[in-house]
């Protein structure tokens, strides 16, 4: 691309869904102010977000004479962030970053809240499993427009899934956005692996006692990603958009406690389900593997707290005595005020009600299945 290509002065797109009308295309910031401004920000105070960056992985000064060639690279857009990925030489070494751009106003309303629940989070849950931050600034455009960003950790390797149907088998499955190798789908075991490896992730950094949990994430925004390596699977979760408590005024006791990991679990299975095809189609509902690998991931989260002391192993153990006197006539009865508290532009509440009963009737299977086993 060269600064006289039509490309730079063409406006970049307000989202990854299509067809975006050209009204819509007034005003919004071009592919070259887009570029502009990256260089602009990394640059900035004699590159000083790009150093810390640096510095914050190896743990030593860097210096910007070191610096030899910086590439950036667009990757997507979104409805909130624009990232790039940004590659840096500097020192003989290429270090590798993310960098979350906002250009428009619903970006804007997003990126400091995020950048300091990444960083909050970090730091209270020492998991690794969603990316660190570095540093966070504006900038604005030849003619005046802001833009906002962050730069943040990189994870090499890792790509987009989403539903999608299978040529091959005639089924819906998940489709692996492979950069290198191609798309390709993962096998029944690997959607069960998916699937468990999530709902660890989520149950991971909810908080029991003050009932805060991440939410505003969404399947077909990308928000998770994978990396393959000898058959086995590596999760992240690249963005968090909000995090508080999922139920208000409620009374810190042992009943509360208990019955908040009951919705986290109802409303996390139900969530996990839903998916756009191929990211961008129409909604779609993830198969019987869905349910199984919420159930495993769900206790496998709780055990990581118990394991780093965020909560009492008497807790977990309680919930699955909690848990075991349910029928699944109990656990239906329980969905039911919770599907109808959903807004009614939940992503997919079509598709969520019509399924309603055949998933509760996998998750109470799936949760006896696992009870039984343990």
């Amino acid at each position: 691309m060269t600064l006289r290509s039509a490309l730079w002065e063409a406006p970049i797109p307000s989202s990854r869904l299509p067809g975006p009308a050209e009204a819509e295309k007034i005003g919004r910031v071009s592919y070259g102010d887009y570029f502009l401004a990256v260089e602009s920000f990394l640059s900035g105070n004699d590159f000083k977000p790009l150093l810390l960056s640096v510095s914050s992985c190896t743990g030593l000064p860097a210096k910007s004479e070191h610096i030899e060639c910086i590439r950036v690279f667009l990757v997507k857009h979104g409805e909130f962030y624009h990232p790039s990925h940004i590659e840096a030489d500097i020192g003989g070494n290429c270090f590798k970053f993310v960098l979350n751009v906002a250009t428009a106003p619903a970006g804007f309303a997003l990126i400091n809240r995020e950048y300091n629940l990444l960083d909050h989070l970090g730091r209270c849950f020492p998991y690794g499993f969603i990316p660190r931050v570095y540093d966070i600034g504006r900038v604005k455009t030849s003619v005046g427009r802001p833009v906002e960003m962050f730069i943040g950790e990189w994870f090499e390797g890792f790509y987009e899934f989403h539903l999608s149907h299978d040529p091959g088998s005639g089924r819906t499955g998940i489709v692996v956005w492979d950069g290198k190798k191609g798309p390709h789908f993962l096998s029944e075991a690997q959607v069960f692996q998916l699937y468990e490896h999530i709902a660890h992730i989520l149950t991971a950094y909810y908080n029991p006692f003050t009932f805060e949990h991440i939410f505003s994430w969404h399947h077909a925004a990308g928000d998770f990603i994978l990396k393959k390596e000898k058959g086995n699977l590596s999760i992240r979760l690249i963005t968090i958009r909000n995090y508080g408590p999922m139920l208000e005024n409620a009374e810190k006791r042992l009943e509360t406690v208990l019955d908040g990991l009951l919705i986290f679990l109802m409303n996390l299975s139900i969530r996990l389900r839903v998916d756009r095809l191929d990211g961008v189609g129409e909604y779609a509902w993830a198969g019987e593997q869905a349910a199984k690998g919420t159930v495993w991931g769900f206790f496998n989260g709780l055990d990581r707290q118990v394991g780093l002391e965020l909560i009492p192993i008497e807790l977990a153990d309680g919930f699955k005595s909690y848990l075991s006197a349910f029928s699944e006539e109990d656990l239906l009865e329980w969905f039911a005020p919770m599907i109808g508290g959903f807004h009614p532009d939940t992503p997919g509440l079509t598709l969520i009600l019509n399924n309603l009963d055949k998933h509760v009737r996998e998750l109470y299977h799936y949760i006896k299945n696992f009870l039984y086993c343990v």
